[in-house]
């Protein structure tokens, strides 16, 4: 591989990989990738062919890779990703061992990436909610690897019905941290909750909590602020009566009498319903 051509055409010839494929082929590669003192490159193109060969059998050795912190960064990430794909079609014994590593709030000179996979793979079998939000470090703004594909396409997506509540409560309790201007990617899981929420309103308690917790947002005003017209969630409420109006009797009772409070919510929510629903 070191003195191919193909090493040129590394990424662009990964869809071809899986006609490599033939009975003995794990045991012809795991060595290459086992042995530290192969090219990095060669290990690289054997744990892609690997993970496009869909050879699970060799599993436990890349568990124990991934694990090495004294393994060369960018191989434990390709290994990371192998197994990631692996767990798409198969229960992976002993996967929960990756937890130490997402649950981390240490970069490891990767940019999250390998807690970001390992988040991937576990939640949420493997991981509760409230473990999760207790780790969840701020990535670079400009950072776009596994950690922000966790954050933006799993976390939400995957949270279980059961905790809706508690993720309204976690908003409520840290109205700051989902701006904007803090955490990066928090507003949009701000969005996202909403946006579930709304799927599951007629949930024992959650109409009640999502009432609260927006109500929060509003005595806090950042949110009123910066992202009221922009939201999903605040175009559905526009767009359903039923739902609005669910939410919005609870809401006003609520909130403390205060103008500076109910004036705002009236006119970016309500509009030309405010005075029909009042």
């Amino acid at each position: 591989y070191e003195k191919s051509p193909l090493k040129l055409r590394f990424f662009g010839l990964t869809s071809q990989y899986k006609k490599l494929n033939h009975p003995k082929l794990s045991l012809q590669i795991q060595e290459y990738i086992k042995n530290s003192e192969n090219p990095r490159d060669t290990r690289l193109f054997a744990i892609k062919i690997a993970e496009k060969c869909n050879l699970i059998s060799l599993i436990p050795l890349l568990i124990e890779l991934v694990l090495n912190d004294r393994e060369d960064i960018q191989i434990r990430k390709y290994v990371a990703y192998a197994l990631e794909s692996f767990t798409i079609n198969n229960d992976i014994e002993g996967i929960e061992i990756l937890r130490p590593i997402a649950l981390s709030d240490e970069d490891l000179g990767d940019e999250y990436d390998l807690k970001g996979i390992s988040l991937i793979i576990l939640w949420p079998n493997l991981i509760t909610f409230d473990e999760l939000i207790e780790h969840l470090p701020d990535a670079n703004i400009s950072y776009a690897g596994a950690y922000m594909r966790f954050l933006i396409q799993h976390f939400i997506e995957k949270l279980p019905e059961t905790e809706i509540v508690s993720a309204l409560k976690w908003i409520r309790e840290n109205p700051i941290m989902f701006m904007p201007s803090a955490k990066p990617y928090f507003d949009v899981i701000l969005t996202q909750i909403l946006l579930k929420t709304q799927n599951l309103i007629k949930i024992d308690g959650v109409i009640e909590a999502f009432s609260q917790t927006l109500s929060a947002l509003i005595v806090d005003g950042s949110y009123m602020r910066e992202r009221w017209r922009e939201t999903q969630f605040n175009l559905l409420l526009n767009t359903d009566q039923e739902l609005r109006r669910l939410v919005l009797k609870r809401v006003l009772i609520i909130l403390p009498f205060d103008k500076t409070l109910l004036i705002p919510l009236i006119s970016h929510l309500l509009h030309d319903y405010g005075q029909k629903i009042c």
